[in-house]
């Protein structure tokens, strides 16, 4: 996409913003029903699915649903059926819910079973950068300067080779839009 035509989509009126608003709702509600079956045993693909249900019965026509159960190199991930949540590790859930073509994403991450070791670490410093990352981002400061300060504090905490690059999530007319 052109320069020109992101920077025109970066402005939304009353009604987009409203559309936008009902996704996050969705994604919202789609989140909540994932997690609660984020447990033990449970595949990737059932804690979609229920988030997929909820999603469609809401009216999102074009929903997209990551899940993530365990320690592995896989980001934003499809589902697989193969892999189901086990002790002492986190569940990543991503969410990207659309109201009339207009999106909005949310992702949770959540610890099951055991908390103990490096899961137990992974999850306070993700609080700790969440916490960091909503205190520094305010008009005018540049992304990648709180992506700075977010990976000393990975660093610090031995996760920086674990961490997922990245900290923001766009909303409008793409699920991912570049502003």
């Amino acid at each position: 996409m052109g320069e020109d035509i992101a920077e025109l989509r970066a402005i939304k009126d009353e009604v987009e913003i409203k559309c936008i608003e009902k996704a996050g709702e969705k994604a919202k509600r789609a989140i909540e029903k994932a997690l609660d079956n984020a447990k033990l045993g449970i595949s990737e693909t059932e804690i979609a699915a229920e988030a997929y249900d909820v999603l469609y019965k809401m009216g999102s026509e074009e929903p997209l649903v990551y899940v993530n159960a365990g320690p592995n190199p896989r980001v934003h991930a499809e589902p697989l059926s193969t892999v189901r949540v086990k002790d002492g590790t986190t569940v990543t859930i991503v969410i990207a819910a659309d109201h009339l073509r207009y999106y909005a994403n949310k992702s949770e991450t959540v610890l099951v079973g055991s908390r103990s070791g490096i899961a137990l670490n992974a999850m306070e410093t993700m609080g700790k950068v969440h916490s960091l990352a909503a205190e520094l981002t305010e008009p005018g400061v540049k992304l990648i300067d709180v992506m700075k300060e977010i990976d000393r504090v990975y660093a610090e905490r031995k996760l920086i080779d674990l961490r997922v690059v990245g900290y923001t999530h766009g909303v409008g007319l793409l699920i991912e839009e570049p502003r």
